[in-house]
Order: structure tokens, then C-alpha cells, then sequence
């Protein structure tokens, strides 16, 4: 029986929790909750130094990566998108994703960037766009929308909410085929940009596309 080679993945922005456990399940064989088919073998720290949450989390997790998993570090994005199969786009920063997507979309990989896809509807379309221009397979969305656990309570399940998440996610990469609709991916980030701009103004905002 003939076994698919293993995947290529390749990591852009090193400043969330979910780098090292996204890479846990994909890289150790003995994780519960292991999920097999490829390997992340390089990555790219990013980081936003306007952003504390971002500034404070990019060190010590690329060197976790390194450390721990072996993945050999890039100094550019491009670095990144060379030789990839797939790319795992992690940064924490919304803002930034229209940026370092535009920068790998023209090598034509499939891409997941982990939520939020953005935080304006306009660079969501945007990224969208881009997508479509350059044939690149795309996926976004929460960890916590796989969760198995009643009314999202994520301590409810064993699992880690995350661990499903990379199921879909490794399953794209093979199919090119998101598991989620474009249009409700959309849909969600005009709700969210909507929220904020009530938040700020004091007044209903609409959340009918724009």
C-alpha cells in the first residue's frame, strides 16, 4: 500500500499558542491526538511590534520551534513559500494577514490563516481576491468552531479544541477544498467589524455586507 508523502508545511508569524501546538500534533507521532501527513519544517517569526500581545510571544516561541521541533527559521516570507506544499498563516495580528498573504499568494500554495482572516471586511475581500487571482486554495476560520463540545464549553472534551482544527486543516491542504463557505467567512468578519464600529460610536451598525 503506497503512503502519501508527507507535507511540507511551512509557518508565517510565531506569536500565538497555536504555533507550537499546531506543530505538537502534526510532528509527534505519540500525541493522542497526532495528526499525520506532513511535517512544518520552516517558519517565519513575523511579529508586530505595535502589538504587546505579538511583541512579547514571538521570541520565546521561535525558539520553542526551533528547540523542540527542529523547524529551521526564515528571514523572509518568500523564504517561507519556497519548496512549501502548505502554509499555515498563525499571526496573531489580523491587520498584518492581507500583507504577508499578498507576499505568498503568488506561489499558488494552499494557505490556512488562522482566525481572524482579517479585521475590515475591505481586506478580507481583499485577501479573497487575491486568492482567486492567483488560484490559491484558502481556509479560515476559529479553533473553537470544531470543538466537539456541548455549547462550546472547551473544557467538556478531552481533546483539545485545536487538535480538530489541524484535522481540517491537513485535510484541505491534500483536497485544496475549504470546509468553510467563503461567503459565511465573509459574513463573520463584517459582523466583527460591525461590533467594533458600535462599540466605538454608541450607535446600531448594519451588518449587511458592504
Amino acid at each position: 500500500m503506497n503512503r502519501k508523502p508527507e507535507l511540507a508545511i511551512r509557518m508565517i508569524g510565531l506569536d500565538t499558542s497555536h504555533c507550537e501546538a499546531f506543530t505538537e500534533i502534526i510532528q509527534n507521532p505519540r500525541h493522542p491526538y497526532h495528526v499525520p501527513g506532513g511535517r512544518v519544517t520552516v517558519a517565519y517569526p513575523g511579529g508586530s511590534p505595535n502589538f504587546p500581545l505579538s511583541a512579547a510571544r514571538v521570541g520565546p516561541i521561535t525558539h520553542a520551534l526551533q528547540e523542540r521541533f527542529g523547524v529551521r527559521i526564515a528571514t523572509s516570507i518568500a523564504q517561507v513559500a519556497e519548496q512549501a506544499d502548505a502554509i499555515l498563516l498563525t499571526s496573531v495580528d489580523g491587520r498584518i494577514h492581507l500583507q504577508q498573504f499578498a507576499a505568498v499568494a503568488p506561489f499558488g500554495k494552499p494557505v490556512f490563516i488562522d482566525k481572524p482572516l482579517a479585521v475590515c471586511f475591505t481586506d478580507a475581500l481583499r485577501i479573497f481576491e487575491l486568492a482567486r487571482q492567483h488560484r490559491v486554495p484558502l481556509m479560515s476560520c476559529s479553533s473553537l468552531r470544531r470543538d466537539s463540545a456541548p455549547f462550546i464549553d472547551v473544557q467538556a472534551d478531552a481533546k483539545p479544541y485545536y487538535a480538530s482544527l489541524i484535522e481540517h486543516a491537513m485535510r484541505f491542504f491534500r483536497s485544496g477544498q475549504s470546509s468553510v463557505d467563503r461567503e459565511e467567512t465573509l459574513a463573520i468578519i463584517r459582523f466583527i467589524e460591525a461590533a467594533n464600529e458600535s462599540r466605538q460610536t454608541g450607535r446600531t451598525v448594519s451588518c449587511v455586507n458592504r
